[in-house]
């Protein structure tokens, strides 16, 4: 995906644009980042990495910068056959994706980030959160 983008994309003097592949914990940018997108990729992360990753995320981001979370959920099915499209949908997933799909990610962002945004999409199964950095993570004292 990383040499998809920088074939499409060049840097400009009102673009300049930083690509890393690599696991995200541990990470230092050279700069700050003004935007940060986390597409489908914390949700398949164990629920107790949650706070880890955006912490890292919060960290490599500018002052005001801004996080957008793309990922999976389902919420409550409503009628017999939906439940039964999520659940067959969902164990499909599971078993490539080890994906959460408890919207659990959401809360800890919230921590991190103010939320600015939110949407959701029944038909693909999938939320986008929108949240600016906070200056101090809630309850860091």
């Amino acid at each position: 995906m990383i040499g998809r983008a920088e074939k499409r994309f060049t840097s400009t003097d009102e673009l300049r644009f930083h690509f890393e592949l690599r696991e995200g914990f541990g990470l230092q940018l050279p700069a700050p980042a003004d935007v940060a997108v986390a597409s489908y990729s914390l949700g398949v992360l164990p629920p107790e990495k949650f706070p880890e990753a955006l912490e890292e995320i919060w960290r490599n981001l500018a002052p005001g910068g801004r996080l957008l979370i793309l990922d999976q959920y389902l919420p409550e099915a409503r009628g017999f056959f939906v439940r039964i499209y999520q659940w067959f949908y969902k164990v499909i997933s599971d078993k490539i994706y080890h994906q959460d799909w408890s919207n659990r990610v959401a809360p800890v962002a919230e921590r991190y980030f103010e939320r600015t945004h939110y949407e959701y999409r029944e038909n693909l199964f999938t939320y986008a959160w929108i949240g600016t950095r906070r200056a101090k993570p809630l309850g860091s004292g």
